[in-house]
């Protein structure tokens, strides 16, 4: 039996250079130093033939010192003081270093509005960003980023992933031959990055391999994928690119099957956004299990997310309250790992993604939990939100403590994820309760798990207009519910605890008087 493979190598990558020029131009370099070691040969073709170019540095980099030579104080200075410098010899001075914590991209919904507001203010026609096969997380951050913004947007424009650590198969190839020197002299601005690894070097090395195919016409070449926004809009990155066609798993490991259960009554808008964040989960064994409380009819937005979702919908005639609707998705759930998501809420890119790897990473529990941003909105009179003024930033943010739990909820619903097999052992929500039912929950979780607490911030937690309740008879009740566990001992140790926090807070409290 004979076997041909009728794909040819021009099938495979370009064998002629692309002309990218005359484009308005921006730039997203996760760290200082990805805009040039990726891309500088062809910012400065575009700037050579007179674009407009813009770039916006994402983080500070404060956790690329590996070799311990700088001081925290100083390291960051050091970085942004290089790639003014980089960026003088590349020919470009419209920059922004917008300091979002180094290895975090991704992880706060205040990065998606930045680079929204950024994009739609300045009206790119071309866009750079880092590879989604890139090795460092905040590269694959940026690539999430920028992709979930021009589908937000629905905004026409090129995106151009290039590479840095990790080779693409191009669809595009630049010659830079002529500015080559241009691109060392730039590079070697960055000398706090070149120990332990020499950046510049293997910058020079891809460079001179890119040129592989394109020898004819010059040494050294810049690869891309280059895509238009009719590819992006409506689609998932993931459609084009899976990280885990290259990642080998352990024998024998399997991505659980996760699922999130999404409870929804009377806002379709807001159903809508939380939706849309499961789609642009970078973990993909989910399972959506939407239960509608007797609200308006939701047939047609669930329809809507059907292709890119495995989505079941479960209509109530009548309006059964909070916890009966979260009971009936988790006797729908077919997930080994469970999760919620209420219709006003919403998860980042990697929140599935960090909640499966820290039960992973914690065989010994049966319950982990995140941080979140806590959002204050208001509605507009056409029904959709405002974010009130100044009323956004971490919500808590507390290691698992049983004892605390028992005072007051810290772990809101939105960031939990718990095994079947411990719902199976505290029991479902109890459904005389539609306020803390999620507390209740919890604390009897804890009567048969440890819970584990990952100090990242993966989604955001929103309240939508002023509360029209009193939480206080509620919070009497779970009082009077677990009474039977205030006995002297754990007293004790609650007013312990309080103590150890009282006299940290005031020491932070010192410290910044002093400051």
């Amino acid at each position: 039996m004979y076997f041909h493979d009728a794909i040819i190598e021009q099938d495979l990558i370009p064998f002629e250079c692309s002309n990218l020029m005359g484009k308005k131009v921006l730039v997203f370099a996760p760290h200082p130093d990805d805009e040039t070691l990726g891309c500088g040969g062809t910012l400065m073709e575009h700037v050579r033939y007179g674009d407009e170019v813009k770039i916006i540095f994402l983080t500070d980099g404060g956790k690329g010192d590996f070799a311990g030579k700088f001081s925290a104080e100083s390291y960051t200075d050091i970085r942004r003081s290089e790639a003014i410098e980089a960026c003088k010899v590349l020919g470009i001075d419209d920059l922004e270093f917008w300091d979002f914590e180094d290895r975090s991209l991704g992880s706060s919904i205040l990065h998606f509005d930045r680079v929204k507001f950024c994009v739609t203010e300045y009206l790119p026609t071309l866009i750079y960003v880092t590879s989604p096969l890139e090795l460092n997380p905040d590269h694959r951050g940026a690539a999430n980023l920028v992709w979930s913004v021009i589908d937000d947007c629905k905004l026409e424009c090129h995106l151009a992933f290039y590479e840095v650590s990790t080779p693409l198969q191009p669809n595009s190839l630049v010659d830079i031959s002529r500015v080559i020197q241009d691109k060392k002299q730039a590079a070697s601005c960055y000398a706090s990055q070149m120990d332990p690894i020499d950046y510049y070097d293997l910058m020079v090395s891809m460079n001179r391999f890119r040129s592989l195919t394109i020898a004819n016409i010059g040494k050294y070449a810049e690869a891309f994928v280059v895509m238009n926004s009719e590819r992006i809009i409506g689609k998932k990155l993931s459609d084009y690119f899976t990280l885990s066609k290259y990642l080998k798993p352990e024998k024998g490991e399997s991505n659980p099957l996760v699922s999130i259960i999404v409870r929804t009554q009377n806002r379709t808008h807001l159903l809508r956004e939380a939706l849309e964040s499961i789609v642009r989960q970078s973990y993909k064994s989910i399972e959506v299990v939407v239960i509608n409380d007797g609200g308006c009819n939701v047939d047609e937005i669930v329809e809507s997310f059907k292709s890119a979702l495995n989505l079941k919908l479960i209509q109530l005639q009548e309006t059964r309250g909070r916890s009966a609707a979260a009971n009936i998705g988790l006797e729908n759930a077919k997930g080994d790992l469970l999760t919620f998501l209420d219709d006003d809420d919403i998860i980042f890119p990697d929140h599935i993604e960090h909640l499966v790897s820290g039960m992973k990473a914690h065989p010994e529990v049966q319950l982990v939990y995140s941080d979140c941003v806590l959002g204050l909105y208001t509605f507009r009179e056409d029904g959709k939100h405002d974010l009130k003024e100044e009323k956004k930033g971490r919500f808590k943010g507390i290691d698992f403590n049983r004892d605390r739990l028992l005072q007051s909820n810290f772990i809101p619903i939105i960031t939990a994820m718990f095994t079947r097999d411990l719902i199976g052992k505290s029991g479902l929500l109890d459904e005389s309760l539609d306020l803390f039912e999620d507390w209740d929950l919890w604390i009897r979780m804890s009567m048969h798990s440890e819970f584990v607490r990952l100090p990242v911030i993966t989604c955001e937690y929103r309240i939508f207009g002023s509360r029209s309740y009193d939480p206080l008879p509620v919070q009497m009740r779970i009082y009077e519910k677990y009474w039977h566990l205030c006995t002297p001992q754990n007293l004790m140790r609650w007013l312990h605890t309080m103590q150890v926090e009282n006299d940290a807070l005031k020491e932070q409290l010192k410290k910044y008087e002093d400051s």
